[in-house]
């Protein structure tokens, strides 16, 4: 099927007395040519074939692949793709960028902008919304077009209050019958399938995590469910099939840091309250937060919780050295889950900045 794909876009005549990828052989035999294939990772086998006999029979020809996980064969050089670049604004969006400079993100998002509606008059708040959605979106390229597509019946602030709700239900407006990309739930959900259970667990599990996290963070948030054998594999095909991005470390030695893109995160929130496991993972989670911060085990009062964060730097040392501190612990004490078990919301604040 690979095969007569490629033969019907070079426009290669087929015989009756050959198959298709011996066709597709002979054409390329004695020819310099790259050959791009888009989107593999729902025919990687297929793929995988038809490309280990195109190089063996064409040596002048090259291969340009794209795939959400790699190809897996030998000679394969794999470049990743992150999102696109942002502008520095904070995480919030509320748009702190350099005056002037625009982000890939922020031109994409105009561009594609301007394509649905011509008309479209930009002012000096626009500037600071199209920020908030390339930031809301994480500077993933085709949400930025779906949401831009939105500019026809809404407008930017509307579009940015959508994508920061639910970022994971963003779609194409209208019919494209060449483009197989028309939601972004749909592609997400086709990658969490071809997951192992429990690859699709820990992929669930890790969306109680806010802000960049460690092995030992993920393992808190599945709890007894994996080993940290299973969480170290999980973590490794979730990177290796583009479910989960590895941060880059400034600090040789330091512990390796994850985080899930937020239409991923959108899409893991979704799954683990399918399965009504959302609130028992908080509360583990938001224990070994309690724990460490205030070292108490049990239940009780949180009464000058934030002194005894000062009084105990050990006991903080887990949750700083485990991500984010400020991301986990300020969801793990604001949540309306925490606020209600551990009766201290005014304690909140100053615990974080005592971290």
């Amino acid at each position: 099927m690979v095969a007569g794909v490629a033969i019907a876009a070079l426009g290669v005549g087929t015989s009756a007395n050959d198959t298709a990828p011996q066709t597709l052989r002979a054409y390329l035999r004695e020819r310099r040519m790259l050959l791009v294939l888009d989107n593999c990772e729902h025919l990687l086998g297929a793929v995988s074939d038809l490309i280990e006999s195109v190089l063996g029979a064409a040596s002048k020809c090259r291969v340009l692949a794209t795939s959400r996980e790699p190809i897996g064969l030998g000679g394969e050089v794999v470049w990743s793709l992150g999102p696109l670049a942002l502008d520095i604004v904070d995480r919030a969006g509320t748009g702190l960028g350099q005056p002037g400079v625009r982000s890939a993100a922020e031109e994409l998002f105009r561009a594609r902008m301007k394509a649905a509606d011509p008309t479209m008059t930009m002012t000096d708040e626009s500037s600071g919304w199209i920020r908030g959605i390339c930031v809301a979106l994480d500077g993933l390229p085709l949400a930025l077009e779906f949401a831009a597509g939105r500019i026809r019946s809404a407008s930017l602030p509307e579009i940015l209050a959508e994508v920061r709700a639910d970022p994971a239900r963003l779609m194409r407006l209208g019919a494209n019958r060449h483009d197989h990309h028309q939601d972004l739930l749909t592609i997400i959900e086709r990658s969490y399938q071809r997951l192992a259970p429990n690859e699709q667990t820990l992929h669930r599990h890790l969306s109680v995590l806010p802000d960049p996290f460690t092995r030992a963070t993920a393992a808190i948030a599945v709890g007894a469910r994996l080993s940290a054998a299973d969480v170290a594999r999980g973590l490794a095909m979730l990177v290796h099939r583009s479910m989960l991005v590895r941060l880059p470390s400034s600090q040789p030695g330091a512990p390796t840091l994850f985080r899930q893109l937020t239409p991923i995160r959108a899409h893991a929130r979704e799954r683990l309250a399918s399965v009504r496991d959302t609130e028992p993972t908080a509360c583990s989670r938001d224990d070994r937060v309690r724990a460490a911060v205030y070292g108490e085990e049990g239940g009780g009062h949180l009464r000058h919780g934030h002194r005894r964060a000062g009084r105990h730097p050990g006991q903080v040392a887990p949750i700083r050295s485990a991500g984010s501190a400020r991301g986990i612990v300020s969801e793990s004490l604001t949540t309306r889950t925490a606020r209600r078990r551990y009766r201290a919301p005014r304690l909140t604040e100053r615990t974080v900045i005592a971290i």
